[in-house]
């Protein structure tokens, strides 16, 4: 598994834990930017 991937696997999982986490927009604004840098990879 590479390091991008790893960080969109636990961004998700963080979002689907939310109550655990701090700020849900912060999360929102980091999963977007993963899938963005994924989708360019991608290309």
């Amino acid at each position: 598994m590479q390091v991008w991937e790893l960080r969109v696997v636990l961004s998700l999982r963080c979002l689907l834990l939310s109550h655990n986490c701090l700020r849900k927009s912060y999360l929102v604004v980091v999963i977007e930017t993963e899938l963005r840098d994924l989708l360019y990879r991608l290309r």
